[in-house]
């Protein structure tokens, strides 16, 4: 029974805490802030983002050598 109720307040949580500043844990504040919403822009990620376009537009085929 003790696990359902900390199921319910963990559920009622997620959909009350609407910022960071509701994230109780160090670690997932930390990851939170750190990781998911970061935003510095990468000018490699354009680079890696347009090579990517190329390889789904072209006809060709990459062959794979699989160990």
């Amino acid at each position: 029974m003790n696990q359902w109720h900390e199921a319910k307040h963990f559920i009622r949580h997620l959909f009350l805490a609407r910022n960071r500043h509701g994230v109780h844990s160090p670690l997932v504040y930390k990851l939170n802030t750190q990781v998911l919403t970061r935003t510095i822009h990468f000018t490699e990620f354009e680079q890696i983002e347009s090579v990517r376009k190329d390889l789904l537009t072209g006809k060709g085929s990459i062959e794979v050598e699989d160990f």
